[in-house]
């Protein structure tokens, strides 16, 4: 069969448009164990990945396995967080976790979570951050929104013995989240390749990273600038003809 320039041009049009590299909504990090127990902790991030350098505790991945081993307050492993007594907490009620995957934290630790791919509109869903009594702060290298939390008797976490009431972003700080037993959903607007986080520390609380979804891949644009140029050649050709 004879292959035509127009062909070529739809073929190469067809490929980008229904190969996409583009995430579905809702989107949640699948971390890796590291090696060792150290160093940067890598995971998917549905077709892109994810990668998180600096200090940490631990960390769980989504089949509950955890390194190193003793990451649950409750003696067993693999514990759903997201979870209250069997069922999805309200405090995640904005973007709810779709695996039991996350990092904890120990005392002061930071670092940075890249990804592999651009990302709209990520979340950062906490677990049990900060204690009555005992405040504690998450500083961001950008701005947030409360997306949910546990902050009414109907939305209690994991432990909460009674509704969070004083956790909040510091008027003085609007990257700074200041908590005393926050669990919830925080949400950051724009496009982002890269989020900085900081605790100030305390003896135990995780956190995970979602997004909305996940820009396409230049190649992607690219192929379809081609086949688009293509078309637009073998339309002028067609006048001239």
């Amino acid at each position: 069969m004879k292959t035509t320039l127009s062909m070529v041009v739809l073929a190469a049009v067809g490929v980008a448009l229904t190969t996409p590299t583009v995430a579905s909504a809702q989107v949640w990090a699948n971390w890796s164990l590291p090696s060792s127990c150290t160093g940067s902790i890598s995971g998917t991030f549905g077709a892109a990945s994810v990668t998180y350098a600096g200090t940490y505790a631990g960390v769980q991945n989504a089949a509950g396995a955890d390194c190193p081993s003793n990451i649950s307050q409750t003696g067993g492993q693999g514990d759903n967080y997201w979870n209250r007594a069997g069922s999805p907490s309200l405090a995640y009620a904005a973007a709810p976790p779709d695996n039991i995957s996350f990092i904890q934290y120990v005392g002061s630790a930071g670092g940075t979570i890249t990804f592999s791919q651009a990302v709209i509109d990520p979340w950062i869903a906490l677990i049990s951050v900060g204690q009555p009594g005992q405040t504690t702060t998450l500083t961001f290298s950008d701005v947030f929104t409360i997306a949910s939390r546990n902050s009414t008797p109907s939305t209690l976490a994991y432990w909460d013995q009674l509704e969070d009431l004083d956790s909040g972003i510091n008027p003085n700080n609007l990257n700074q989240l200041i908590a005393t037993e926050f669990s919830g959903v925080l949400q950051f607007k724009g496009t982002f390749t890269s989020l900085t986080i900081a605790t100030n520390g305390e003896n135990w609380h995780g956190f995970t990273v979602g997004a909305t979804s996940v820009v396409p891949e230049p190649s992607t644009y690219a192929l379809m600038s081609v086949g688009l140029i293509g078309m637009g050649v073998v339309a002028r050709r067609r006048r001239k003809s």
